[in-house]
Parts: structure tokens; sequence; C-alpha cells
């Protein structure tokens, strides 16, 4: 791999800011989690414009990547643009230098680009500062890539205690959980990810996959096309919840969206 200036100065800034239960099956009802602890400073961004292309009339789910960029992530990339789809890439720290240039594809394309966490560490056993640490460190080092973006963070494992609810709170940001777990990550089988994704994805859905693997690659090119020839619009988790009138708050855990009326 070439080493850039760019990648250098990435890896040098890096010192300086220096379980929900897994399921198949898709949640029924719209779902939150939130913090009863006071609210501390908080970080938000004003709320942006939507996107054009999106009918707030026709259902809608959101497919969701944790763990990457890695190296199948451009396969899944070019799957979602070549049907006109978004997701959000909940990104792990610690990968983004050797992967900028993938994720300034995704802000250019209309993903969105969130953390989850330095190195995946199991919040709930972390200290305060270092809960923080994990949350905060990611979504700066994303911002120095692409600039402002949505304050969103997704737990690494799904783990979360009040204490991360209120850490998470103070720093400003909401927390994104799911709704359809197909379990890409045990699996490793594309035809059987493919099967689960379409069986128990609906309306208002967050689906949990892993762009690190080949077979969630793979799966893509079969779920991508049939969810959207079955009518679904493939959008981000805050086009989800803009369109259907939920605020991202921090401190909260959002595991799906409310159906269409």
């Amino acid at each position: 791999m070439k080493i850039t200036l760019r990648m250098i100065i990435l890896a040098i800034s890096i010192t300086v800011l220096t379980a929900t239960p897994l399921t198949l099956h898709a949640t029924d009802a719209y779902t939150t989690q939130e913090s009863t602890r006071p609210t501390g400073r908080r970080r938000n961004l004003p709320p942006e414009p939507p996107p054009a292309g999106v009918d707030p009339t026709r259902p809608m789910i959101a497919l969701t990547f944790d763990d990457g960029p890695g190296r199948h992530t451009a396969q899944i990339l070019d799957v979602l643009e070549a049907h006109n789809s978004r997701a959000t890439f909940f990104v792990m720290g610690d990968s983004i230098t050797y992967f900028y240039e993938t994720i300034e594809r995704m802000h250019e394309n209309g993903f969105e680009v969130a953390g989850h966490s330095w190195n995946h560490p199991e919040l709930t056993l972390l200290t305060n500062e270092e809960i923080r640490h994990h949350i905060i460190g990611p979504h700066d080092r994303i911002e120095s890539v692409i600039g402002p973006t949505t304050q969103i963070f997704r737990a690494p494992f799904g783990a979360t205690n009040d204490r991360v609810l209120r850490v998470a709170r103070e720093a400003g940001f909401a927390l994104i959980g799911w709704s359809v777990d197909p379990r890409d990550w045990e699996l490793r089988d594309a035809r059987e990810v493919t099967r689960n994704v379409l069986q128990y994805s609906r309306d208002g859905s967050i689906v949990v996959l892993h762009d690190i693997h080949m077979t969630t690659a793979q799966s893509m090119e079969r779920a991508v096309p049939k969810l959207v020839e079955r009518g679904y619009q493939l959008v981000t988790v805050s086009e989800l919840f803009y369109y259907r009138g939920i605020a991202l708050n921090p401190g909260q855990i959002h595991r799906s969206a409310p159906p269409r009326n």
C-alpha cells in the first residue's frame, strides 16, 4: 500500500484525539430506550435538509454495516449505488486512516458514516472517560475526513447500560441499535444471509450487517435488488427517522422506526 502524506497526518492525529440479544426476527414496534440522568453538554449539529429522491409515502429500510471499512466494503457500495440506494456505515476508528478514500466515497455518494468505537471493546466494562473516548474519538476522526456529520453511534455488540446512555447523552450522541440481525457474522453463507434479510426485513427495519465479510458483500448482490424490487427504499438511519418524524435525541437507543401510516 502506498503511504501518502495525508495518511501519515491522519495516523498522527489519532494520538491527539486520543448486549442487546441478537435475533433473526424483526421488532414489531418502534423501540427506544432513554437515559434518565441529567443532560450535560450537547454537541448537536443543526438539522440538514433531507436529500432528494426519498418518497416519504413509500416503505423504507435502513441497512447498516458495522466493523469496517474493509476490503469488501467497495463491493457493497457498488451494489447500493447501482440500485440508487443508501445505507449507514458504523466504522471502526482504527480503520479510518487506511480507508479514508472509501469514507470519502461514502460521503460523496450520500451514504451515512458514523462511529462504532476505536477497536470494538464492550463499553459497559469501561470507565466513563473510556466510554467517552470511544464515542467521540472516532466521530472526530470521521469529521476530519468528510466534515460535519450526524452525531449517532452504535455500541460494539449492541452492549449498553445506564452509564453508557448517560455518557452518550452528555456527549450529544443518539445510539442506534437494530431490529433485524441476519447473523452474517456467524453464518458466513451468502445464501442464508440473503434469505434472512429478505424474510425478516419490513418497513421501518434497521438491519445490522458487517461489511468486513466477503459473504456479506455477496449477499448484498442478491438482497439489495430484491428489496428494491419489492418496493422498499434503502435509506440511511437519519433519513429513516427524519421521514418518520422521529428525533434522534442524545442518550436514546433507536432500534427501528414506526411503519408509514
